[in-house]
């Protein structure tokens, strides 16, 4: 396939799964893609060996670690959910968001979907899916709001 046209579908995939611009961030670099042997569909999208996105059989795009690495201080992220100060470090480090720990909502979520968070000071520190709609965490006291996939110091010690 034409690497342009590949390009151009992985930036509009990530588009629309974590905002404005975040695609055309992450693909505004050389990048190779991997593709399945089975079903020699698009895969896994890499820049310098280093996986950034994969793309899952629904046809929706997760960003990766190394991904969500590239984006920190990228201000063009849009749709995020930002977490207290208290919950940042637990977060980090591979922890999931309890109710307590969100602070605000940016952008529209639906339960399911695949969301990048961060800190209040601006700093993408996890990605992860939200369990529940933004309108019913709000009325949450205890409980997992968004189990997290990794966070960008998941090989550090947890928290206690």
């Amino acid at each position: 396939m034409d690497e342009a046209f590949l390009k151009r579908k992985v930036a509009a995939l990530l588009n629309f799964t974590y905002g404005r611009r975040v695609g055309d961030a992450v693909t505004g670099r050389p990048l190779t893609f991997g593709f399945s042997p089975v079903t020699l569909r698009l895969r896994y999208v890499y820049a310098n060996d280093r996986l950034l996105a994969t793309l899952r059989p629904d046809g929706n795009a997760m960003l990766q670690r190394d991904g969500l690495i590239l984006l920190d201080g990228n201000k063009d992220v849009t749709k995020k959910v930002v977490v207290t100060d208290d919950a940042a470090p637990y977060v980090e480090r591979g922890g999931d968001v309890l109710a307590g720990g969100v602070r605000q909502f940016v952008g529209h979520f639906y339960a399911g979907e695949d969301v990048i968070i961060a800190s209040k000071n601006g700093r993408l520190i996890a990605c992860g899916q939200i369990l529940v709609l933004p309108e019913e965490a709000r009325f949450f006291r205890r409980g997992v709001i968004i189990k997290n996939r990794f966070g960008v110091n998941q090989n550090e010690r947890q928290v206690a």
